[in-house]
């Protein structure tokens, strides 16, 4: 793109897990190649995420109170003097509207300030592949989501493959948005994998919760299961907690499990996908990320997804990849050191299909975005239809789920 390089801010929030977080940085690594790029974050950051030293990092802390009407303090005033400083081309929201409700009360206004700046940046929301579908009151939300996406957003960036799953599987009034939405590929970390004939010839048992947050009851489970002698005899059980398990419990599983023959504890993997390689069983939830590892490195997987009230996304993704035989799921309700014996048992001989799954996501979304920038620059101002550029996603490689037993991905 000729002429100077054009601003991106990014926003994200992070709680309970990594997923959101991974996804940001991943992407933002992606746009400060071409992008001014700056990365507005809250929250607990896992620092083995390294940020390229291009991405300029604003970091709010955790626990800052929300502005209350009227007065100038908290996020809110500090997201809108980033606004005014940065002066972006592009705004890249995470997750909001679609979560992050309790934010509301800051981002709103500093999204209603970035309209109404001069010229106005374009705004974008930028999600996962399923939301959520059990909320108490679900369609009261969705109607709250529509509004907000059709008054102050330019469209919605939907970081997954849409042959495998389009927004409006899991977004019951997706036909009522009136911007344009984009399926950009899943957006991973890592280059994928080549793979070799010593792929999953590890006699390992891998043991994994994402980053750690709401994955205390797996962890402790599989260390009584360690305990009493029902894992295969066969197999080294390699577990890692996560960066988000909190101390005390990292603590617990230390004193637990100290002296267990064939059984390794760790805190962290950075290269998750590289383990998965090499184990021969992968026990795991089925977030975001931890789902796309196990289709890439074609394991063979045990899912039990986490279960909350109100959240039902690992649940629904965990029996899309059942029903396409890629994972096998055991339930959290029926997880027992009995129950995760056997199965860990019974995956060994369970052949997973191979598919074939768009995850470019990181620099579609940088392409797509750029095509944006050109077609406003290009454009006298308030005149720009962003909806003519639903065809820029077509451009985009969108192979076809491709199935197949024994056999692994080229």
């Amino acid at each position: 793109m000729s002429g100077p390089r054009p601003v991106v801010l990014l926003y994200c929030e992070v709680n309970r897990g990594l997923g959101h977080w991974v996804r940001t940085a991943t992407i933002a690594k992606s746009f400060s190649k071409r992008f001014r790029t700056v990365l507005v974050c809250t929250g607990d950051l896992h620092d083995d995420i390294v940020i390229p030293p291009e991405v300029e990092m604003v970091r709010f802390q955790r626990g800052a109170h929300y502005p209350h009407p009227g007065k100038k303090s908290g996020w809110g005033a500090d997201l809108i003097e980033v606004l005014e400083r940065v002066r972006p081309d592009v705004i890249l929201i995470e997750y909001f509207p679609f979560g992050r409700t309790q934010s509301a009360v800051y981002l709103v206004p500093f999204l209603r300030a970035a309209r109404n700046m001069m010229p106005p940046p374009l705004i974008l929301s930028s999600i996962r592949d399923i939301q959520e579908q059990c909320l108490t009151d679900q369609e009261k939300f969705d109607r709250r989501v529509v509004q907000t996406v059709n008054r102050l957003m330019d469209g919605v960036l939907v970081h997954s493959d849409p042959q495998l799953i389009q927004l409006q599987e899991t977004f019951a009034l997706a036909s009522e948005l009136q911007k344009p939405i984009w399926h950009t590929g899943f957006v991973t970390t890592n280059a994928p994998l080549t793979f070799s004939p010593e792929t999953h010839t590890e006699d390992t048992c891998l043991i994994s919760v994402g980053g750690g947050g709401g994955g205390e009851s797996v962890l402790r489970v599989a260390v009584r299961c360690a305990k009493l002698g029902l894992f295969p005899s066969d197999l080294t059980v390699h577990i890692a907690a996560g960066s988000l398990t909190p101390e005390e419990v990292w603590q617990e599983l230390v004193q637990e499990t100290a002296g267990l023959p064939k059984l390794k504890l760790t805190r962290w993997i950075a290269n998750m996908k590289s383990e998965m390689k090499k184990a021969c069983v992968s026990v795991s939830r089925c977030g975001y990320n931890t789902a796309l590892d196990l289709i890439i490195t074609g394991a063979r997987a045990l899912v039990i997804p986490f279960v909350e009230v109100e959240e039902d996304e690992q649940t629904y993704r965990a029996r899309k990849m059942e029903a396409l035989g890629l994972v096998r799921v055991l339930e959290e309700s029926r997880l027992t050191p009995e129950t995760l014996a056997a199965e860990v048992a019974a995956i060994r001989t369970f052949e997973p299909c191979q598919l074939n799954v768009d995850v470019d996501g990181a620099s579609h979304t940088v392409d797509l975005v750029e095509a944006m920038i050109k077609q406003r620059r290009r454009e006298p101002p308030h005149t720009t239809s962003l909806t003519s550029l639903s065809s820029v996603n077509d451009s985009f490689p969108q192979p076809s789920p491709v199935l197949s037993r024994n056999h692994s991905p080229q």
